[in-house]
């Protein structure tokens, strides 16, 4: 058998089959190439030469569909992996925050018990300052103004505390 007249002949039948299934100019290329390759290693396989550009067809065609099985089993397994990093990532993110939340609830209850009252009405009812001026039967400035202080001070600690871990 003469590789290179068999090559001559068959080559775009080939990449014109693999091409069909694979959409991809180089690597229909390559997959010709290995299917030329694997021709050459299981020639004494083939009985009949008139019917070895069918034989090499279905050669080419099933190394096509191999190549995509492969290829999909691969991203489905990356796919599985960017998950359980992402999951991880949330996880750790969630860890996290629920350490710097219970750092600031620790830090709000030093603060003195009308900022303490003014702070949680605002942050974990999401009132306004007239709402809360309302509710704890203040004036809206006082209100205003121990929100001010309030804040200050804990940003002061966590900044302290920043620099200093």
């Amino acid at each position: 058998m003469d590789y290179t007249v068999l090559y001559q002949q068959h080559y775009h039948t080939l990449y014109n089959a693999v091409h069909y299934i694979i959409k991809d100019h180089f690597l229909s290329e390559d997959i010709v190439q290995e299917t030329f390759i694997k021709a050459y290693e299981k020639s004494e396989t083939v009985k009949d030469e008139q019917k070895i550009g069918a034989w090499l067809k279905t050669v080419a065609k099933r190394t096509a569909i191999d190549f995509l099985r492969k290829q999909k089993r691969c991203s489905c397994d990356c796919l599985d992996e960017k998950l359980n990093i992402a999951c991880e990532e949330l996880t750790e993110k969630h860890v996290e925050w629920n350490c710097f939340k219970g750092e600031v609830e620790k830090e709000i209850r030093t603060l003195k018990k009308e900022q303490q009252q003014i702070l949680t009405l605002k942050v974990n009812n999401g009132l306004k300052e007239r709402e809360i001026a309302s509710f704890l039967s203040l004036n809206p400035s006082t209100v205003k103004i121990n929100t001010f202080r309030a804040r200050k001070i804990l940003k002061e600690k966590f900044q302290q505390h920043v620099f200093t871990a």
